[in-house]
């Protein structure tokens, strides 16, 4: 396992935080959402998702695959370039759930020569309805646990303070299983599984005590003006008991 600290990503710090709402944006419909479920292999998924995309534009439902597309020209959606879909899967501090996504990376797929924060996937905090908490009076943080896109074709998942290169394959499918124990301390832990290799960490992974969403797609720096594409099929998220 190679592993290092993330200084170079230290921008993610700011640039992360960003008012956001679940609320589906008016040109989104309930027909559309469930085309996105059903390309992914996730229909029973559904009612958590949201798309922060624009429908056939930036989040492209195909057979048995979802495509994501971003480039520099496109507008900002929360402040923010990017292509995601969010699933707000319900859980509990302490609870064990497991993700499981294949992720399809082209060939031709363009790194960020200069390093610059990009996003493939992410698990966010969010405001606690129960103690009476908004976006509006919710600070932005970046997440403490997300899979990244580095400069020279590299990926790798960002854990907390460290960065921790993974065994990627380009122009083939990628199965990814994240295997979390959710906490705001220490006995935070994840077991990462990459075709078939495991990785492990442990600490902290929650910034507060509510259930933390899954984004999947790109996020990345404003300043990159690449083209960039990338596919997810079979999503599946469990609560293990």
């Amino acid at each position: 396992m190679i592993s290092v600290r993330r200084k170079a990503f230290q921008r993610i710090l700011v640039s992360l935080c960003f008012v956001f709402s679940f609320t589906i944006n008016a040109s989104t419909t309930q027909q559309q959402i469930e085309n996105v479920a059903n390309s992914l292999n996730a229909r029973g998924l559904t009612q958590f998702m949201r798309l922060e995309a624009v429908y056939d534009k930036t989040i492209i439902p195909l057979e048995d695959k979802l495509k994501f597309v971003i480039q520099g020209c496109q507008d900002k959606i929360h402040n923010g370039i990017r292509s995601e879909l969010t699933v707000n899967y319900p859980f509990s501090t302490g609870d064990k759930v497991t993700y499981e996504y294949q992720i399809y990376i082209p060939r031709y797929f363009p790194s960020d020569p200069e390093g610059r924060w990009f996003l493939l996937s992410q698990w966010h905090d969010q405001p606690d309805p129960a103690l009476g908490e908004t976006w509006e009076n919710f600070p932005g943080r970046s997440p403490l646990v997300a899979l990244y896109s580095g400069p020279g074709s590299t990926f790798g998942l960002i854990y907390g303070e460290e960065m921790t290169v993974l065994p990627f394959y380009l122009g083939m499918w990628n199965t990814l299983k994240f295997e979390f124990l959710w906490s705001e301390g220490n006995d935070g832990k994840l077991a990462v599984h990459v075709n078939g290799i495991q990785f492990n960490f442990s600490g902290k992974n929650m910034h507060n005590n509510y259930q933390h969403y899954l984004k999947i797609g790109m996020y990345r720096h404003r300043d990159i003006e690449s083209k960039n594409e990338i596919y997810f099929r079979n999503l599946k998220i469990t609560t293990v008991e």
